[in-house]
């Protein structure tokens, strides 16, 4: 598991790293695999043992290949400790774009993407650059509570769903 986690991240980083650039991360974007448990199926078993009764103790497991973790980082830094929230926002739509194109290399179905008010999160810039990313291929759906926020190219696609206040309140 550890090794295809590491190879899948492998594969992911040049594609996550054009799509941040294009997003705008200053810096550049970078992402990495963290384990937080090495060595074979055995020795992860018994280091799991071994932590077995202090585990109990916690109500939780304190070590294994479940806490790995995904550093992602703009230029030197840690988006997670030193990331703006809309910096955050922009690897993570990166990471779903790097995804995406790492589906399209091995000759699979391009996924629908699904981006929930992503734009309320992002400044103006950052949502023209999103944009711009999208139109390069694959569907998209986009929810905003704010049409403004949606930039002009994305309005012009549009589908409004009507919303009736008086029966939502009733349910």
């Amino acid at each position: 598991m550890i090794s295809a986690r590491a190879e899948a991240v492998a594969e992911l980083a040049p594609f996550f790293a054009e799509a941040a650039d294009d997003l705008g991360l200053a810096g550049g974007g970078a992402i990495e695999y963290a384990p937080r448990a090495s060595g074979s199926a055995l020795e992860i078993r018994a280091g799991l043992a071994e932590r077995r009764d202090a585990d109990l103790r916690l109500g939780r497991t304190s070590w294994g290949p479940h806490l790995d973790e995904l550093k992602v980082a703009a230029g030197d830094r840690s988006l997670r400790r030193y990331g703006s929230q809309g910096q955050q926002r922009a690897a993570l739509l990166a990471l779903l774009f790097a995804e995406r194109e790492a589906l399209l290399v091995a000759h699979r179905v391009v996924p629908l993407l699904l981006l929930d008010d992503v734009m309320s999160e992002l400044d103006p810039p950052r949502r023209d650059r999103l944009v711009k990313r999208l139109v390069r291929g694959g569907q998209t759906l986009i929810t905003a509570a704010a049409e403004e926020s949606v930039p002009a190219p994305a309005r012009e696609r549009r589908v409004r769903m009507p919303f009736d206040v008086a029966r939502s309140a009733a349910a």
